[in-house]
């Protein structure tokens, strides 16, 4: 078996590429309209995207387009160049949000999570083995304007399932807007615990809370 991205000869059982990290993607037998599927069974792309989550992501998906704006507004006093960086700016805070897709995905021979696994950029991109996770958590997230930029979210209500690790800076917190699919992962989740032998369950609770109360929630239970 190659890698479709890069050619590089891969193990039979491989989920990612060893040489420049694409994500292995098997053909399943079942056709639709005459057409074979590529698919992972273990793969759940975020319906409804409109987050970041991640703080160097947020940085570049968000600080960049403002400070292209802001720098060709003012640019513009003196020269027609200005308005031209203005737009570049509009455009790309709109583009980026289109292009990069967000992902969680499982993969179940190396018992690891994988944030944005099909990501180019890899500070976007994060792992965490189950052996590392303490808790799962499901939550109904609540970000207002006032802690949006300390939860790197935009405004709004998520459906946030959080692999907690006991490093803060090792933990996985995916969110999916409110009209997500954040459902569509609880089968993996459920699957990858029963394979690992870990004694964990997926907390699930539907009750609307802050951004605030999920971040203090693990440490005082």
């Amino acid at each position: 078996m190659f890698c479709s991205k890069c050619g590089a000869e891969l193990a039979d059982n491989a989920k990612f590429c060893s040489n420049c990290g694409n994500v292995v993607k098997k053909v399943m037998s079942q056709t639709h309209s005459g057409t074979t599927s590529m698919i992972s069974a273990n793969e759940v792309f975020i319906r409804g995207f409109k987050c970041a989550g991640n703080g160097m992501y947020y940085a570049f998906s968000y600080f960049t387009p403002v400070i292209l704006v802001v720098l060709g507004f003012y640019i513009a006093q003196y020269t027609n160049f200005g308005l031209f960086l203005a737009l570049i700016g509009l455009l790309a805070g709109f583009l980026i949000k289109k292009i990069f897709k967000q992902s969680i995905l499982y993969d179940e021979s190396n018992q690891t999570f994988f944030y944005n696994a099909h990501s180019h950029l890899p500070f976007t991109m994060k792992s965490l083995n189950i052996a590392d996770v303490k808790s799962i958590r499901l939550r109904y997230v609540k970000i207002g304007f006032g802690t949006a930029k300390f939860s790197l979210n935009d405004p709004g209500k998520y459906h946030v399932i959080s692999l907690d690790a006991e490093s803060p800076e090792k933990s996985i917190k995916v969110w999916f807007p409110k009209d997500g699919n954040a459902e569509e992962f609880i089968p993996v989740l459920e699957k990858a615990i029963q394979t690992s032998g870990k004694s964990l369950t997926v907390d699930k609770k539907d009750e609307l809370i802050k951004w605030a109360d999920f971040e203090t929630e693990l440490n005082n239970a």
